[in-house]
């Protein structure tokens, strides 16, 4: 029912219906599944200038998942739905800059545009910027900026931002040492289900 619903609004030119029914495409959920259907949904909404269908161009070329893979393509429409604001499509093409996929390997470029996901609201993407500024990858060296961007990410429940910032304040790096905050940050982070934190918490408890 929300499928047919959501096929009559899209084609009046509501977008976000539009979106929605490839959504359904995609997973198969309320018709059958059709990634090819779905692709041309999305694209048709992309054409119309909306970021969200651009986002999902650009996931449905990168996974290749009904459909022919190809990664320059996708980091093409990450670029359009970052250009429209869109927080998940500047992340995506940070860390497609980041590891070389579908553009060329560029830590400076990584940053840009992690650094446009952060202040769009993607969270994750400021916990990635800042390991960046902790290990001068794409920018200068800046540890009292990792921390307020580990601080951002953590505070919006990204597990590795927690740990991240435990270990700064373990260390006093950028940050007054506090061994009890740390160990706070750190057991957050493992409750978050990261298991890298859990370890950092047995370490430091056979620590001397």
């Amino acid at each position: 029912r929300a499928a047919t619903l959501y096929k009559k609004a899209c084609d009046k030119g509501h977008l976000d219906a539009c979106n929605n029914l490839g959504i359904a495409y995609a997973e198969g959920v309320g018709v059958k599944k059709d990634p090819k259907q779905a692709l041309t949904l999305f694209e048709k909404t992309c054409k119309a200038e909306d970021a969200k269908g651009c986002f999902n161009v650009g996931l449905t070329r990168q996974s290749g998942v009904g459909v022919e893979q190809d990664p320059a393509s996708a980091a093409t429409y990450f670029a359009k739905a970052c250009d429209k604001g869109h927080a998940d499509g500047c992340f995506t093409l940070g860390m497609a800059h980041a590891q070389g996929r579908g553009v060329n390997k560029d830590p400076v470029r990584a940053a840009e545009f992690l650094s446009k996901a952060c202040e769009a609201g993607n969270k994750v993407g400021c916990s990635v910027l800042g390991v960046a500024y902790m290990m001068g990858n794409g920018v200068k060296q800046d540890m009292k900026r990792a921390v307020s961007l580990f601080e951002q990410g953590c505070d919006a429940g990204v597990a590795a931002g927690c740990l991240n910032l435990g270990i700064a304040h373990r260390q006093g790096n950028g940050v007054a040492k506090n061994p009890e905050r740390a160990k706070a940050l750190i057991q957050k982070a493992c409750d978050s289900g990261l298991p890298a934190a859990c370890d950092a918490l047995r370490a430091s408890s056979k620590a001397p």
